[in-house]
């Protein structure tokens, strides 16, 4: 059976839960992707009863995301 379904494995309408314990005790979570238009986040947020605020750092293009980046985009978050 699918986490978040019932006995037959079938998932109900409205959104899924993550897996059990999989974000406790999380308060914000970054999501780093390499797309134009945060298209990963947006399909978390829609599929996903997120206990969670939900934050994107993404670049469309060939060029990767690189570390010192993110630890930016962290430190933003854990100063908001």
């Amino acid at each position: 059976a699918e986490p978040g379904g019932d006995e037959d494995g079938r998932i109900p309408q409205g959104h899924r839960r993550p897996p059990p314990g999989g974000l406790a005790g999380v308060r914000r979570a970054l999501v780093v992707e390499q797309t134009h238009s945060a298209q990963f986040a947006r399909y978390l947020r829609a599929e996903y009863d997120l206990p969670c605020r939900i934050e994107s750092l993404h670049r469309p293009g060939p060029l990767p995301i690189r570390p010192t980046e993110i630890h930016a985009a962290l430190q933003r978050m854990s100063q908001s």
